[in-house]
């Protein structure tokens, strides 16, 4: 006998974990995209930029409301895959982009990381060898872009072998 069983699921669990997801989607477009005078993008450009009002954008970052799928993908689209990895992470995943576009070595990534690490641990730094969140706050962009890299290189590594 076949039997399906049924996922378990709190929906207001899962709304409040999507609307978190999308709420750091959403920031962490703002903190990694700069305007002319080196200042966060504005939500009213994220949403002219993926054709939304600023109402919906507003309402997803302040985790009012949920953004949908149509637009969080063309977050994905315009700003790249890794954005939409606090999404995925809901189902244990991660994206990485499959046009071959990262072909950067790897080796330096990994070593700023390190090095920018390191520096947070340094005991005469902020917070002594325990790493204050401003510390990992000033390397989590790059480690952001090896993580992406790596889950390419992966892929790459296992499509030859």
């Amino acid at each position: 006998m076949n039997c399906i069983s049924s996922l378990r699921v709190n929906p207001v669990s899962e709304t409040a974990c999507y609307r978190k997801a999308v709420a750091t989607i959403i920031r962490d477009i703002q903190r990694d995209h700069r305007d002319e005078h080196d200042k966060p993008m504005e939500l009213l450009d994220i949403a002219e930029v993926i054709n939304v009002s600023l109402g919906t954008i507003s309402n997803a970052v302040n985790e009012k409301s949920d953004l949908n799928a149509i637009y969080l993908m063309r977050l994905g689209q315009k700003f790249g895959s890794g954005y939409l990895n606090p999404y995925l992470r809901m189902c244990d995943a991660q994206a990485a982009p499959l046009d071959g576009s990262l072909t950067a070595d790897i080796l330096p990534m990994v070593m700023t990381v390190a090095h920018k690490i390191a520096c947070a641990r340094d005991p005469n730094g902020p917070g002594g060898v325990v790493e204050v969140p401003q510390e990992k706050a000033a390397y989590l962009p790059d480690l952001k872009q090896l993580q992406t890299r790596s889950a390419h290189l992966v892929k790459e590594i296992e499509a030859a072998i």
